[in-house]
C-alpha cells in the first residue's frame, strides 16, 4: 500500500511539473502565420499591450518544491508592438528580505511572425531594463 502511494504521489510531482508553462493567445483571430510567441519569465507582469489592459504573468507556488506556471507564452500578432511592464523581484538572505520593484516600464518592439521573443529583465545598481532577446 505505502508503494501505491508514494507511486501515486511521484505521478502528481510530475504532473504539476509539467504544467509550468502557460499558454495564452492575445486576440484568436489573428492568422497564425503571423503569429509571435513572447515569452514572460516569472519576475515580469505584462499590464498592457498597445494600450489595451493585459494581465500576462505566472502563477503563485504551491509547494516548496513544484511551482505553477514559470513562464507565459503569449502568442502576438506580427509588427510593432508596444508592452507596458510590472517588475517584481524579492530575495531573502536570513532575517533580510531584498526587493526591487519598477512599475510601468514600456518597451516597443518590432517582432516578426513566426519567431519567439523572451522577455529578460537586466539590473545594474537601481536600473532595470528589460531586454527583448529573440530565441
Amino acid at each position: 500500500m505505502k508503494k501505491i502511494i508514494f507511486y501515486i504521489l511521484i505521478l502528481i510531482v510530475i504532473f504539476l511539473n509539467g504544467c509550468a508553462t502557460k499558454n495564452v493567445v492575445y486576440n484568436r483571430t489573428i492568422p497564425v502565420e503571423t503569429i509571435s510567441i513572447l515569452i514572460v519569465p516569472e519576475n515580469l507582469t505584462v499590464v498592457k499591450f498597445n494600450d489595451k489592459k493585459v494581465k500576462w504573468k505566472t502563477g503563485i507556488w504551491y509547494f516548496p518544491l513544484i511551482s505553477y506556471d514559470k513562464i507565459v507564452k503569449v502568442k502576438i500578432p506580427e509588427g510593432e508592438n508596444t508592452l507596458t511592464i510590472n517588475y517584481l523581484w524579492s530575495m531573502s538572505s536570513g532575517n533580510q528580505v531584498y526587493i526591487r520593484k519598477a512599475n510601468g516600464i514600456i518597451v516597443t518592439y518590432n517582432f516578426e511572425a513566426g519567431k519567439t521573443y523572451k522577455l529578460e529583465p537586466f539590473t545594474f545598481g537601481d536600473r532595470i531594463t528589460i531586454l527583448i532577446k529573440k530565441q
